[in-house]
């Protein structure tokens, strides 16, 4: 038992799942840009659930919550995307600030980058092509989802499709982790997760324009699902 039955939990639910991990992957990225992979060591089941359900082939019919491991690996997406939604600009009168800054900017860019990597021919293709064998990294390598050489294929995926496009992802953040070539390797691997990610949402049919429009029932959404991941963690024990 994992927490909750994805046959009692409702599309949009289902659909939250899957944004929360779009959103998780968005805030690895910027606590590996200004804080190194130090960031990873308090971040390690939400990094490896990320990474596991990036290498599923996409026609894989598992449920959000099981790719993703919730209830517990959930909680890092839960947070930022609750955090994105209803603070999403300081309080301060003027001038006001855009809050989570950073990461609301590579998740929305995540979600659009996947369209347009999915109308891509070639690019579907090479994904397809390279998934196998990264999963036999992750296997090879006891599924040690930091391995250096996990992360440097991903990373090369990742510049081969989304770092092809126009208008590429700049990514902001300290110098020393910046300038670290192992480092640049998790943030792609993340940021292609985070891609892999979005496809699940927009394949349950997530759009965009829904972080506007349903921002309330979507916040209603996400702590129910916090409730309940809660009520599962503490079963568990």
């Amino acid at each position: 038992m994992t927490g909750l039955d994805p046959e009692v939990m409702t599309l949009r639910q289902t659909q939250m799942v899957a944004l929360s991990m779009v959103y998780a992957a968005a805030q690895l990225v910027h606590l590996l840009a200004t804080q190194g992979s130090s960031a990873l060591v308090v971040h390690q089941e939400a990094f490896h659930a990320l990474i596991t359900a990036a290498l599923l082939d996409q026609s894989n019919q598992t449920e959000p919550c099981q790719r993703y491991g919730y209830p517990k690996c959930t909680q890092l997406g839960f947070r930022t995307l609750e955090r994105c939604l209803i603070e999403p600009y300081s309080s301060t009168p003027a001038p006001r600030i855009w809050r989570h800054r950073q990461t609301s900017r590579y998740a929305l860019s995540l979600l659009a980058f996947e369209r347009r990597v999915s109308r891509r021919k070639a690019s579907v293709e090479l994904i397809n092509k390279q998934l196998p064998t990264l999963r036999q990294r992750l296997t090879f390598f006891d599924q040690r989802t930091d391995h250096p050489a996990l992360m440097a294929g991903m990373a090369s995926l990742y510049q081969e499709t989304a770092g092809q496009l126009s208008g590429r992802l700049k990514i902001l953040g300290q110098p020393e982790p910046l300038n670290q070539p192992a480092t640049i390797d998790l943030i792609r691997a993340c940021l292609f997760a985070g891609m892999r990610a979005a496809q699940v949402w927009h394949q349950l049919g997530g759009r965009r324009w829904m972080l506007w429009l349903h921002r309330r029932p979507m916040v209603a959404d996400l702590r129910e699902l916090a409730v309940r991941q809660y009520r599962g963690t503490r079963t568990r024990h």
